[in-house]
C-alpha cells in the first residue's frame, strides 16, 4: 500500500475527532462539582481524543519523511580523482636494445601496441634516434625496419633523426600488436657516442 493510503485512515478519523461539535466525542468534558480535586478536575477537562488526534498526524509525517531515504550503512569515500588525459594507444616495451653494441651489428628489439579507446586506429610507427649529447647523425648512418617494413627519413637534423614506419596497421578495441624491430648503425663516425632510440604509435592518415 503507498504511504499516503497508510497515513489517510489515521488522518480522517483525526480530521472527524478535531471538527467542531464534537461534544462528548472530543473528549471535553464539564467539571463536577465535589470532585476529588483541583488537579483531577484539571485532567478532566484537557480534550485527550484531541491530543491523540494531533499525536497520529504528526507520527504519519514522520513517517513520510524517512520513508524517503533510509541508509543502512556508514557513508564511504572511495577516493577523490583528479582526471588527466589518457593515452589511446599505450606502448609498452617487451624487449630493449643493450646498454652497448658495435657498429654494423644488427640488435633487435620488441614493444607492443594496445588499443584502450572504443573505436579502431589505424596506426604508423613513430620514432627517433638521437645523439645525448653533441652533433652529428644523419638518417644514412642508420638502417630501421618493424616487422619487415623499413622506416623512412620522415626529419633530418643534427642532433637527431625523426624516421616513420609506414604500416598503417589496424588496432581494434582492446587489441595487443607486437613489433619485433631491428636496427644497424654504420656510420664509424658514431663510435664512443651515445644514441638514443625511441619510438611510438602515430595515427595514420
Amino acid at each position: 500500500m503507498e504511504l499516503w493510503k497508510k497515513i489517510r485512515i489515521p488522518l480522517d478519523k483525526a480530521k472527524q475527532i478535531l471538527l467542531p461539535g464534537a461534544g462528548e466525542e472530543a473528549g471535553e468534558h464539564e467539571v463536577e462539582e465535589g470532585g476529588e480535586g483541583e488537579a483531577k478536575s484539571i485532567i478532566r477537562r484537557i480534550p485527550w481524543k484531541k491530543v491523540v488526534a494531533i499525536a497520529i498526524i504528526l507520527l504519519g509525517l514522520a513517517g513520510a519523511t524517512v520513508a524517503a531515504a533510509t541508509i543502512l550503512s556508514n557513508i564511504l569515500t572511495v577516493g577523490t580523482v583528479s582526471l588527466q588525459p589518457g593515452t589511446k594507444v599505450t606502448a609498452s616495451l617487451v624487449a630493449g636494445l643493450p646498454t652497448s653494441m658495435k657498429i654494423y651489428e644488427n640488435q633487435t628489439f620488441k614493444f607492443k601496441l594496445t588499443n584502450n579507446d572504443g573505436v579502431a586506429h589505424t596506426v604508423n610507427i613513430w620514432g627517433n634516434v638521437s645523439l645525448t649529447s653533441g652533433t652529428g647523425i644523419d638518417f644514412q648512418d642508420f638502417e630501421l625496419a618493424c616487422n619487415g617494413t623499413l622506416a623512412e627519413s620522415a626529419g633530418d637534423y643534427d642532433a637527431y633523426v625523426v624516421i616513420k614506419v609506414p604500416r598503417s596497421d589496424t588496432i581494434n578495441p582492446g587489441k595487443t600488436v607486437l613489433y619485433i624491430c631491428w636496427i644497424k648503425f654504420t656510420d664509424e663516425n658514431l663510435a664512443d657516442k651515445q644514441v638514443k632510440v625511441q619510438v611510438a604509435a602515430e595515427e595514420a592518415s
